[in-house]
């Protein structure tokens, strides 16, 4: 048998599929194992037992999931918080935030289930978060113990595109107030009502000196009242103007009532003929209300005469000495004939849209003032898009001066004007800001300045839906007037609408993107304006984009150069043309940069150069890098050769820049895929991370710097099993990185320490109750131990002591390849003669040819020391005694399953190949 030495510098390729097994030709293959459990790698190439996790708290409700989301202000403040069923709790510096000596929290609207939908942005000291089932929120820290939850009050849409395809016209009845009603209606053609077609009967006398009124009673259908046509049979005859005019009533139990709704234009009855009365108001009639047309004549005279005919029960008439005795008392009806726009109730509301925004136009203002006016001139309100003309009627020197102020009271120069001029002026005050005219000076001729507005836009905010076209709402921003208009957009974000999946800042915008109705579009504010999205046209104005390009919802944003989209089926950038901020004339340039999709509701994470994504199925981490060959974005499997461990799903996932680059990725399973990732250094190795329980999630945020080492912490949420009930714990990876001290090292799971006076007497461990527990004290290794009313009695007294749940480290690596002089070395008999194993500062462990035939790692085992005098940790070549036979698969399995660091740092292995 040939002998060859075989040595494997370093285990940085991680744990390999099983797919893997025979592919030795591969670079990495001398580098990986084919198990790597419980161990994390360092970039320099050995493989390290994990740390242990510190319990720091239980989580609020047991018996619900929570999830650990980063609040990072900066490297030197940051905030680990719970989320859970209707509540957040705090932590920081390694412990939990309490107010008045318990857990200090808030209240929230989110739901177990909804908790993993959640996507966050922090600007400042403000987190905004985002669930497509509610109005985006704001959570705002003003301390430690200081944090408040509120709704993002947008003082301005976005808005859905206009329709005018629906036919809809909404009504408000007031230009301003708190509880004005908004009406949605259908206009459609003009239309007649009436007795004119009916049977003609005898003219009837009327609007004589003892009856100057004649009354016709109907029922309307719903519309506008545009005329009314009363036949004269008889005019007056006196060669002269006779006003006459039709006014509209209530009904009140047969008889008008009341202020009249309506009035119509004055007509000449002095001579006979159709008189048709113009009401230029069109007051709207209400579908099955009874209504009175009164005809009404200034001066009554005998001899006017109305044509009649049979009388149809549908209508009434009547003639009276006042308008509150007209009857139905006529055995026949006037001709009449009634012109209407009709009207209908149209569905547009529906209880979803209370919160809703909705913005209604109407004719803008004007204000002029006259070079021979007087000075200033009165003031307007005016937001948006205005005009400012000066239009000289004859040729004219002098000084016009606009004006504008917050508060109507204190004015300040806005522009000036000399010279005939025309220019567009845009208020971007959200609220909108007053303007007047001041003449400083004429020198000759005769000039005109006027300040013009061709659509005034209003907003309001739906308070509560009576019906599918009615609502009642509070005025956010001044109507231009109360009439009807099909000019209006609803807000984009709402309960019937949805609310934005996704949230982002970019070139000093607040941006959103996708909600159930629209979710391919994006929104961004105005420019250092985020709450507001009131529609614009100046380079600061939002800028709303639909991605045509996507066939999916979008799932999230994340802003770096250029801004990237994820969706379930594809990734996307969109930037600026020429390498210019967007605006609304600066048209996006959108591409397609991978059609390898993101998972839903999963964020990516920014790790160096790249960006990391959980791709669509769940089992793939995908890294988009940008590549100058291709000029695109490329993605990436970072699972290719580890596919095996992610085959439960991701469902969660951190990143750990400090002391090691790490990606923390919880399974579905509740175990963990731990990555070390160092793509410049071509680092990327997988091990999986195992406890007694189940990790549910993970986040990572910079420790508080102080006087102490700076690291990236690694929190995590754990469902365990207690005492035979279900307990979930908040607990927080142990940092190993500047460790020196055998009794300092931390190697226990949901663990506690005690450190200060030497006892054998543990307490405070009930959230350990019943589990056995593994305990090192001042260095040494106890018997494991049941926790029994919360403690533990240690066997020989110490002072720094840590108890927790054992977890084990395993490495072996893949099968040793040492190769013949007439090939490979697979497939053929093998013996290991001796193996040597490079540790750094390392004590205890097991090794052997399987994890069954398993001995201590000579002159390591903890068993050796004296009582509390434990051996230094070795750093060191051990040769290993080994014993076992020749076989086909040669193989080492270096474990550790003691609260003892080991960090093993190669592998040298003299091995016999048959051949």
């Amino acid at each position: 048998m040939a002998k060859q030495w075989i040595i494997q510098t370093n285990f940085n390729a991680g744990e390999w599929a099983p797919r893997l097994m025979g592919r030795v030709d591969l670079q990495q293959y001398p580098q990986a194992c084919r198990k790597l459990r419980n161990a994390v790698l360092y970039p320099q190439g050995g493989a390290k037992a994990r740390p242990g996790f510190i319990y720091v708290a239980s989580s609020k409700d047991s018996s619900k999931r929570c999830r650990l989301i980063p609040f990072i202000y900066s490297n030197a403040q940051a905030y680990t918080m719970e989320f859970g069923d209707g509540y957040i709790r705090f932590f920081m510096d390694d412990g939990q935030i309490l107010s008045g000596g318990s857990p200090y929290e808030i209240a929230s609207p989110y739901g177990e289930d909804e908790l993993r939908t959640l996507q966050f942005k922090r600007c400042g000291d403000v987190l905004y978060i985002t669930h497509p089932d509610y109005p985006p929120r704001k959570l705002s820290r003003s301390g430690h113990a200081a944090w408040t939850l509120t709704q993002l009050e947008l003082l301005d849409g976005p808005y859905l595109d206009m329709d005018l395809t629906s036919g809809i016209s909404l009504t408000p009845s007031a230009k301003t107030g708190s509880d004005i009603t908004i009406e949605a209606e259908i206009y459609g053609s003009e239309t007649e009502m009436g007795t004119w077609l009916d049977t003609a009967l005898t003219p009837q006398a009327g609007l004589t000196t003892a009856r100057p009124y004649i009354g016709f009673r109907f029922t309307a259908a719903g519309g506008k009242l545009y005329t009314v046509a009363f036949s004269v049979a008889t005019g007056a005859g006196t060669g002269s103007n006779l006003p006459s005019r039709c006014m509209l009533y209530a009904d009140s139990s047969g008889s008008p009532s009341g202020d009249a709704v309506g009035a119509s234009d004055d007509v000449d009855v002095d001579a006979s003929g159709s008189k048709i009365y113009t009401f230029s108001g069109h007051p709207k009639l209400s579908a099955g209300t009874v209504y009175w047309l009164v005809l009404k004549i200034d001066t009554p005279t005998d001899g006017i005469t109305f044509n009649t005919v049979a009388h149809n029960e549908s209508y009434g008439s009547g003639y009276a000495t006042s308008v509150a005795t007209l009857a139905d008392d006529l055995e026949t009806e006037w001709n009449v004939e009634i012109t209407y726009l009709a009207i209908g109730n149209a569905d547009l509301f529906d209880s979803g849209h209370v919160g809703a925004l909705f913005r209604l136009q109407h004719t803008g203002s004007h204000l002029a003032l006259l070079s021979s006016g007087s000075s200033p001139s009165g003031s307007i309100m005016l937001r948006g898009a205005f005009i400012v003309d000066l239009s000289p009627s004859t040729d004219w020197i002098g000084h016009f001066v606009v004006q504008r102020s917050k508060d109507n009271t204190n004015w300040f120069d806005y522009a000036d004007f000399y010279y005939s001029t025309k220019q567009e002026f845009f208020e971007s005050e959200e609220t909108g800001a007053w303007y007047r005219i001041r003449l400083e000076n004429m020198t000759d001729g005769k000039g005109r300045l006027t300040i013009s507005q061709s659509e005034h836009w209003g907003t309001v905010r739906i308070t509560s839906v009576t019906n599918a076209h009615k609502a009642n709402a509070e005025v956010l921003y001044e109507l231009g007037g109360t009439d009807s208009t099909p000019f209006w957009r609803e807000g984009a974000f709402s309960d019937y609408q949805g609310y934005p999946a996704a949230v982002e800042f970019r070139d000093d915008r607040l941006e959103f993107g996708g909600t159930l109705l629209q979710p391919q579009t994006r929104w961004a504010s105005w420019v250092d304006d985020y709450p507001n999205f009131s529609p614009g046209d100046t380079d600061n104005a939002p800028i709303t984009t639909t991605l045509n390009e996507m066939n999916n919802p979008i799932q999230w944003m994340n802003s770096d150069v250029v801004l990237l989209l994820g969706s379930i089926g594809e990734i996307v950038t969109v930037t600026g043309q020429s390498d210019k901020p967007e605006t609304e004339t600066n048209a996006p340039i959108v591409k397609i940069q991978s059609n390898k999709g993101s998972a839903l509701a999963t964020g990516p994470i920014r790790a160096g150069g790249a960006l990391i994504y959980l791709q669509t199925a769940r089992r793939k981490i995908r890294q988009l890098n940008y590549t100058y060959s291709s000029d695109k974005f490329e993605s990436t499997d970072l699972t290719l050769l580890a596919e095996h461990l992610t085959k439960s799903g991701i469902v969660e996932y951190a990143y750990q820049d400090e002391p090691d680059s790490i990606l923390w990725c919880v399974r579905a399973d509740g175990k963990m895929a731990a990555l070390t990732y160092y793509p410049e250094e071509k680092v990327m190795g997988w091990s999986l991370i195992e406890t007694d329980g189940k990790f549910e999630s993970v986040c990572c945020i910079p420790s508080t710097l102080g006087n102490k080492e700076g690291r990236d912490e690694v929190w995590v949420s754990v469902r365990r099993t207690i005492n035979g009930e279900t307990r979930r714990t908040i607990e927080l990876l142990a940092n190993h990185a500047g460790v020196t001290d055998l009794k300092d090292y931390f190697c226990v799971d949901c663990g506690l320490t005690y450190d200060g006076d030497s006892t054998t007497s543990i307490s405070g461990l009930s959230h350990l109750e019943g589990k056995t527990v593994a305990i090192l004290a001042d260095g040494g290794v106890e018997t494991p131990q049941v926790v029994s009313n919360g403690a533990i009695t240690l066997d020989t007294a110490a002072s720094v002591v840590h108890v927790g749940l054992p977890y084990t480290a395993t490495l072996q690596p893949m099968p040793l390849e040492g190769g013949t002089q007439d090939g490979t070395s697979q497939g053929r008999m093998k013996q290991i003669n001796r193996v040597v194993l490079r540790f750094l500062e390392t004590l205890g462990g097991k090794v052997g040819p399987d994890e069954d035939n398993l001995l201590p790692i000579p002159n390591l085992a903890p068993d050796s020391q004296l009582m509390n005098n434990p051996p230094p940790l070795f750093t060191g070549d051990v040769e290993i005694p080994w014993g076992a036979g020749s076989s086909r698969d040669a193989s080492v399995v270096v474990v550790q399953d003691q609260p003892l660091p080991m960090t093993l740092l190669g592998m040298i292995v003299e091995m016999s190949t048959d051949g």
